[in-house]
């Protein structure tokens, strides 16, 4: 089961906007009082929140499809209909936000920002608010405007001050959980660190954010090896203030079980600057 998602698509769906309504106020004596029906309520927004207290997008891969309540309609006696709540959806710091063609809305990279990114419908108006001086008592009311509706793309940028770029057992993970609270897995494994991790370190007055990102690997974008831990090294090291090379590890000289095989030998060859090619991520 994956235990970080560093971009993910949601499927949102606002609330529509409820429908006015057409009343006639009858009273003893008065057949004709005037129209009285309410205006229809708006439908609720859906709302992104950047919290520090959230550090993956594993909630909306679990779960991508969002909808917010519509308006109640308008009724009679001046009683219009109820509003529709607003659904916040708490992502993490430094995610941007890209319509379904890629193009950027919004970059989240503070804390308590708040973007509506699917807005509600407006309520329709009631025949009492359609009134006027040439028609007293209007029959019909105006209906609803529907929600926004539509596909959005969340990336989560990860926010750090140091990067730790290097090969695969180079000892990145075991140099984040010596100097952090963090605690990666560290073992003799035959692959690269599978998701980016943060640790935070703390000097008397001084505290910075380092993070281990997945190792450099060639052949990544031919889909040798997960394409995915790959395209994560260069997003998380996107937003570092620093970024650490680590050196290649002693290890690289025994022979490994897996370069005695018929695949290619491990760790990998280092490529000159700017050769190495990313592909999309795969699920």
């Amino acid at each position: 089961m994956a235990t970080f998602v560093d971009q993910v698509s949601l499927h949102l769906k606002a609330g529509n906007g409820g429908n006015g309504c057409v009343s006639v106020k009858r009273e003893k004596f008065k057949p004709l009082a005037g129209p009285d029906g309410g205006n229809g309520g708006h439908g609720g927004d859906i709302v992104l929140v950047s919290d520090t207290g959230v550090t993956t997008l594993l909630g909306f891969h679990r779960n991508p499809h969002r909808t917010s309540p519509n308006g109640g309609p308008g009724m009679g006696d001046h009683r219009s209909g109820n509003n529709g709540d607003e659904i916040e959806l708490q992502v993490p710091v430094g995610t941007v936000v890209s319509d379904e063609d890629g193009n950027e809305l919004i970059d989240m990279n503070e804390p308590g920002l708040r973007y509506v990114v699917a807005e509600g419908g407006i309520g329709g108006l009631g025949n009492a608010a359609l009134s006027s001086t040439k028609r007293k008592a209007p029959g019909f009311a105006l209906l609803g405007t529907p929600g926004w509706q539509g596909d959005v793309q969340l990336e989560l940028k990860v926010v750090a001050d140091v990067a730790l770029v290097g090969y695969p057992s180079a000892g990145k993970s075991s140099l984040v959980a010596a100097i952090s609270a963090a605690k990666p897995k560290i073992a003799d494994y035959p692959f690269t660190t599978l998701h980016p991790n943060l640790g935070v370190v703390e000097s008397g007055a001084t505290r910075f954010t380092v993070a281990d990102v997945p190792g450099l690997i060639e052949g990544a974008s031919e889909e040798r090896v997960s394409a995915s831990s790959s395209c994560a090294t260069s997003s998380a090291a996107q937003r570092c203030c620093t970024s650490s090379t680590a050196p290649r590890s002693s290890r690289a000289a025994t022979p490994s079980p897996i370069s005695r095989s018929s695949k290619p030998s491990w760790p990998p060859t280092r490529s000159p600057p700017g050769s190495c090619r990313c592909s999309s991520a795969r699920s």
